[in-house]
C-alpha cells in the first residue's frame, strides 16, 4: 500500500512541475525531451521587461527615440570611419548600484545590454553617385548627360550656365579637339575643328569651367555640405575625355560625422564613446 502512496505523491509532484512555474515574474516549462526549464513569455500578458534593438533612419529620429527611453545609465556609442559612422544607444547595458553618496557612490555592474537602438548613417543617393564616378573616365556625351542628370547638387556654375556647357558638349560630337588654354577667370577653352562635311575646316573654342562647387548631403535625409570638384580634360588624337576629382572626400565624411555626433550629444544629453560594436 506504502508503494502506492509513493507512486502517487510522484505523479502529483510530476503534474506540478508539468504547469508553469514562475521565476522573478517570467513562466518557465519544463521540457522532458531536454530536461530544462524553458521561459515560456507566450504565456505572459505584457513583457517583464523592454528587449530589442530599435533601427533608426536618420540622427533627429534617433535623438528623439533615445529621449523617450533613456535613464542615467544609458550609454551612447559612436562608430567613426573614414567611409561613414554608426551611432548606438544602450539602454540596459552597464548599470549603477543605487547607494547613497555618503556610502561612496555606486559601482558599476553589467546590464543585459539587449534593449537599445541604432543609427547606422546611411550614405545618401546623391554622395554615392559623385564618389563612384569620382577620377572615372567620361566622352563628351557621358560627361554631358552626368551634369544634367546632377545639376541639382551644383551650386556653382549656376545651373543654366553649366547645362548651356553640357548642350554644347553634347552638339560637338562631331569635331576634333587639338588644344586648351587657361583662360582669366579660371576656365578653360578647348579649341576644336568641325570635321562634318558641311562645316569642315571652321574652328571655335568651348568654354568649360575648371571646378565646380557641389552641394552634397552625405547621409540620407542629412544636409548638404560644399565639396570641390576639379574638371580635368584630356586631348589623344582629337578625341576630348573628361574626368573630375573630388577634393578630400574623407575629410568632408569625417567632418560630417563628428558633426552629427555633437547634435546627438546635444539633443540627447548623452556623451559619446568613440569603440566598435
Amino acid at each position: 500500500m506504502s508503494d502506492l502512496n509513493d507512486m502517487e505523491a510522484v505523479l502529483r509532484a510530476g503534474i506540478g512541475l508539468a504547469g508553469p512555474q514562475e521565476v522573478n515574474g517570467v513562466p518557465y516549462l519544463m521540457v522532458p525531451q531536454s530536461a530544462t526549464a524553458q521561459a515560456a513569455l507566450w504565456a505572459m500578458e505584457r513583457p517583464v521587461r523592454p528587449t530589442g534593438v530599435q533601427v533608426l533612419l536618420d540622427g533627429v529620429s534617433f535623438g528623439r527615440y533615445v529621449n523617450r527611453f533613456k535613464d542615467v545609465d544609458t550609454l551612447l556609442l559612436a562608430r567613426l570611419t573614414a567611409t561613414g559612422g554608426a551611432f548606438k544607444a544602450v539602454f540596459n547595458g552597464h548599470a549603477r548600484e543605487r547607494v547613497s553618496a555618503a556610502e561612496g557612490g555606486g559601482a558599476v555592474f553589467p546590464g543585459f545590454g539587449d534593449f537599445g537602438a541604432l543609427y547606422e548613417c546611411p550614405i545618401s543617393e546623391e554622395w554615392k553617385r559623385w564618389t563612384a564616378s569620382n577620377k572615372q573616365p567620361f566622352n563628351q556625351k557621358g560627361f554631358a548627360e552626368f551634369i544634367e542628370n546632377n545639376l541639382l547638387d551644383v551650386v556653382q556654375p549656376v545651373g543654366g550656365e553649366l547645362l548651356e556647357v553640357a548642350r554644347s558638349l553634347e552638339a560637338r560630337s562631331e569635331v576634333k579637339f587639338s588644344s586648351g588654354v587657361r583662360l582669366q577667370n579660371g576656365n578653360q577653352a578647348l579649341r576644336f575643328e568641325e570635321v562634318t562635311t558641311a562645316k569642315a575646316g571652321e574652328k571655335g573654342e568651348l568654354e568649360v569651367p575648371e571646378m565646380l562647387k557641389l552641394g552634397l548631403p552625405v547621409f540620407a535625409f542629412g544636409e548638404r555640405y560644399e565639396v570641390k570638384a576639379r574638371l580635368r580634360y584630356r586631348i589623344k588624337d582629337g578625341a576630348l575625355t573628361f574626368h573630375y576629382e573630388l577634393d578630400n572626400p574623407h575629410r568632408v565624411v569625417e567632418h560630417a560625422t563628428r558633426e552629427l555626433m555633437k547634435q546627438i550629444e546635444e539633443a540627447t544629453g548623452l556623451q559619446a564613446f568613440l569603440g566598435s560594436f
